[in-house]
């Protein structure tokens, strides 16, 4: 359903007025992209393009939950893998991590939500400034074991990096990203075709293949605001015409990048 901004928002609360924009990502715990961009006065089309489900088989997770304190690190890429990994850990009865690293803000505060403290945040949120800061900080990963809960189709890029830093890594499936069809997209759909779409938002590449995938050729005339680097590469090779990228890989960046290219549109 189309959701409007509130009535009577001040001059800087409804920089995004007249905006018509699609939230692309699934809901998580204390997500607040869709409300954060109706405060500034879009209105909002909440048309997750994945389900997020939990794995296929749960008892690897559940198995490293119940061992967690005999990892070394524990380290956490997105809000969806704090949140099974913290189900998870409620129903092993087990603690909390030694030490914790995540890949940016949103899923530090997801962490805390769930009353864990991150010991390292990057700079740079994404997996790749995840290894610079654990070069950059020293941390001696030879010999250190690590969990990693990722979600199942989750690039090589962290185990495969952690490994050549020495680190013995126990790789488990936290939750896999399921597709949803056209007619699970049907308000988007409608929006699409009638031209009444001003904007999607794209926080993954798979949210991407997706969106394509169901609706279509007609979805590339919209342009895209992507939350980094790489899911804005995957949407250019897709076609899709990108026209804002969050400069900070967060849901914050990601708004502050789409008011400043309707402002400057």
């Amino acid at each position: 359903m189309l959701q409007g901004g509130a009535l009577g928002l001040s001059r800087s609360s409804a920089r995004l007025a007249g905006l018509t924009v699609a939230v692309t990502r699934p809901p998580t715990k204390g997500d607040r992209l869709a409300a954060e961009l109706e405060r500034l006065g879009a209105t909002v089309l909440e048309a997750p393009a994945l389900r997020l489900v939990p794995p296929p088989d749960p008892l690897p997770l559940r198995s490293a939950a119940a061992r967690l304190d005999q990892f070394d690190w524990v380290m956490l890429t997105s809000a969806a893998a704090v949140d099974a990994l913290s189900e998870a850990v409620v129903v092993a009865g087990a603690g909390a991590p030694r030490r914790l690293a995540v890949v940016g803000s949103q899923t530090a505060a997801a962490a805390a939500a769930a009353g864990w403290w991150a010991d390292l945040v990057p700079e740079r949120f994404d997996t790749e400034g995840l290894l610079e800061q654990l070069d950059r900080s020293g941390v001696p990963l030879q010999g250190a074991r690590v969990l990693l809960p990722l979600a199942a189709d989750a690039r090589d890029v962290l185990p495969e990096g952690l490994r050549a830093r020495g680190a013995s890594v126990e790789r488990v499936t936290a939750y896999a990203q399921r597709p949803v069809t056209r007619e699970q997209l049907g308000a988007l759909d409608a929006a699409v075709r009638a031209g009444r779409l001003g904007l999607l938002t794209f926080t993954s590449s798979s949210a991407a293949r997706n969106l394509l995938a169901a609706l279509g050729p007609p979805v590339l005339a919209v342009p895209i605001a992507a939350v980094g680097p790489v899911t804005a590469r995957t949407a250019r090779d897709l076609g899709y015409p990108v026209v804002a990228i969050a400069d900070e890989h967060t849901m914050d960046g990601l708004v502050r990048a789409v008011s400043r290219w309707w402002r400057e549109r």
